[in-house]
């Protein structure tokens, strides 16, 4: 799976690039083969450098310091959270069952690591929900210490300051939409499957009574100016 993550976000460039210098990086073919597999399944330093240098001329990069000396100085804070009981004991529970999944495993599998990969995949969705892992949980099982801070500190703690809020999961983003329609809380929404990408953008740039924004990483990486924001969220980094 980050395999896979790394091979799209090397074709983003190839398919921008395509767009705004048509030619530079060859066609589709040559491109995978002389620089997307090698920089992202061999770790070729050279292609990567060579990608680098091909690119560099037509990279324009502005600081805040030269384009909005204005703005205050961004801050960044880690929030951390301890999983609630019910998380804490299920938490373990799988961790124990990959360990002894994986000690089955002859180290020369070629699935190994693959298998490693997605047990870590599996942790991380259960502490940040376990409903990513066991949709049919009801009650206080399916309760998420992650979505409970988090809308501890939309609803409480930034009052009506606008707030984008970033997942990796979609499913994770509904559970989130899940909450704030129980609250009454109007957001935005963004997501893969949104077909209207101009609309949403418009609901929470104008809308007075809109002051949280959802969107998936992998929908909302580019070409969103979101001005009216002041806090941003990233509910699952890596």
């Amino acid at each position: 799976m980050l395999l896979e993550l790394l091979f799209r976000i090397i074709f983003d460039l190839y398919t921008q690039k395509s767009f705004t210098n048509p030619g530079l990086l060859g066609n589709q073919t040559y491109f995978r083969q002389n620089f997307a597999k090698p920089i992202d399944k061999d770790h070729d330093k050279e292609a990567d450098k060579l990608l680098q240098k091909m690119i560099h001329p037509f990279l324009l990069r502005r600081t805040k310091e030269q384009v909005a000396k204005d703005l205050p100085e961004k801050i960044e804070s880690i929030i951390y959270c301890d999983m609630l009981p019910h998380q804490r004991k299920m938490y373990t529970e799988l961790k124990q069952q990959i360990r002894k999944d994986l000690l089955l495993l002859d180290e020369s599998d070629g699935q190994l690591k693959f298998k490693v990969l997605d047990g870590l995949l599996r942790l991380r969705q259960l502490y940040n929900s376990p409903l990513l892992v066991n949709k049919d949980l009801k009650g206080k099982k399916a309760a998420s210490i992650k979505i409970e801070s988090l809308l501890y500190k939309l609803t409480e703690e930034i009052g009506n300051g606008n707030a984008l809020v970033f997942s990796q999961f979609v499913q994770k983003l509904s559970l989130i939409r899940t909450e704030l329609d129980k609250l009454g809380i109007p957001y935005a929404y963004l997501d893969g499957q949104t077909k209207d990408r101009k609309a949403v953008v418009k609901q929470f740039m104008e809308d007075d009574n809109c002051h949280i924004f959802l969107i998936s990483l992998k929908a909302g990486n580019t070409g969103l100016n979101l001005t009216k924001a002041q806090y941003v969220f990233v509910v699952d980094p890596w």
